[in-house]
């Protein structure tokens, strides 16, 4: 099992539509390939025009090759890795592409702010997997969209 978890940067502001319209691709392509995870999209006009943060676990394989893809995308610039390594079994096994509002699943700001990036690579990464680990608790409490049942 492989996992990678990273932020981008929105080019232009993503409409509710554009997002759905996402989620409905990564909910059946996902599936196909072996791949489960998380999306999550911040619309803060602090932060221009939003800020995208994707969590992607399964085969090494099929996780690089979505991200090659991901990575040429130009809806989005500026990708910050914070997860590019194997684990243990799967953390979000039970969603194709799981994804809550911003507001019931607030981005710690250490994933804003352009200084994580100067942190040790330890550190960026205790906070991605806290970040990841709470995430997936309060969405199990909430019924969280994406789901397989």
């Amino acid at each position: 099992m492989y996992q990678y978890l990273y932020t981008s940067r929105a080019v232009a502001p993503f409409a509710d539509a554009d997002l759905l319209g996402l989620l409905e691709w990564s909910r059946t392509f996902n599936p196909a390939n072996g791949i489960t995870g998380l999306l999550l999209y911040y619309p803060d006009d602090a932060l221009n025009n939003g800020v995208f943060m994707q969590y992607l676990e399964g085969a090494e394989g099929d996780v690089r090759s979505l991200m090659r893809r991901i990575e040429h995308d130009p809806r989005h610039t500026a990708i910050e890795t914070y997860l590019d390594e194997p684990r243990e079994g799967r953390l979000f096994s039970r969603w194709a592409m799981a994804h809550a509002s911003p507001a019931s699943v607030p981005l710690p700001n250490a994933f804003l702010r352009v200084e994580t990036l100067e942190l040790p690579l330890a550190e960026r990464r205790e906070a991605a997997l806290w970040f990841l680990s709470t995430f997936r608790e309060t969405a199990l409490e909430m019924g969280t969209p994406g789901r397989r049942e």
